[in-house]
């Protein structure tokens, strides 16, 4: 089912370097019938936060193809 954005922020907390290693976590915060909000959280290798993004999506019930 093809989504659109509503909205999306994202948050750039601390500075990245060459060779660091970044690991995204996702959840779904909500699911509904025809939006949905998502947050992801950015983190390095030393396990601190980098960045963060929220995102929220309405499903237009079309197909992609």
């Amino acid at each position: 089912i093809l989504s659109v954005a509503l909205d999306t922020s994202i948050n750039f907390i601390k500075p990245v370097h060459v060779d660091d290693i970044l690991t995204a976590e996702a959840r779904e915060w909500n699911n509904g019938k025809s939006t949905g909000l998502y947050h992801i959280t950015i983190f390095n290798q030393k396990e601190h936060i980098v960045a963060v993004f929220k995102g929220t999506c309405y499903r237009t019930g079309k197909s992609l193809i």
